[in-house]
């Protein structure tokens, strides 16, 4: 681990282009599959379409996050200025946690943990917590049961794993009981 006090707060508007190579990051090394034809190529398409509009991009997500509210969080875990990792939740109809992603070299040190105990604490008491994960993703799959998720049966088509190429990573819904 990179030497440096680890910090989880509250992630500002400069974040976001920390925020974003994590999740780049992060998608390139989760997300091929062989088995479903899911390459390398396909996940870094998604981010080369991104940053053809980087700076229009980048100011939304700069002003989502200076715009946080009571419905929506999102928290960094930062060692010295870099951030490596992050997690988002959501209070609207349900709670939710929008995403947490580590960077690879950081992952299976704890940090996870603590930013999903920040995200579990913000989270109303006493509504259900809903996740989509990628159903071949068993690393995160196992991260969410370790903390009482459990699968719901459900299939999750989202939008935002939509890839250039035309294919999809396949979601699934877990929801941890309160």
């Amino acid at each position: 681990m990179n030497r440096g006090k680890l910090k989880i707060i509250l992630a500002k508007s400069k974040d976001a282009e920390g925020i974003y190579q994590v999740r780049k990051i992060t998608w390139i090394n989760t997300y091929p599959n062989e088995k479903l034809g899911i390459t390398k190529k396909d996940i870094l398409e998604r981010f080369i379409e991104i940053e053809k509009n980087f700076e229009t991009y980048l100011d939304q997500r700069k002003e989502a996050l200076k715009n946080q509210s009571f419905n929506s969080q999102t928290w960094i875990a930062k060692i010295n200025k870099q951030v490596i990792g992050f997690c988002t939740a959501k209070r609207v109809k349900k709670n939710e946690i929008g995403a947490i992603y580590i960077l690879p070299q950081f992952q299976g040190k704890g940090i996870g943990k603590k930013l999903m105990k920040k995200a579990l604490k913000w989270l109303e008491k006493n509504k259900d917590i809903y996740v989509n994960v990628v159903s071949y993703n068993q690393k995160a799959i196992n991260f969410y049961q370790s903390f009482g998720f459990i699968k719901t049966g459900k299939i999750v088509k989202e939008e935002i794993h939509d890839l250039p190429c035309g294919k999809t990573l396949p979601e699934i819904e877990m929801m941890l009981k309160r």
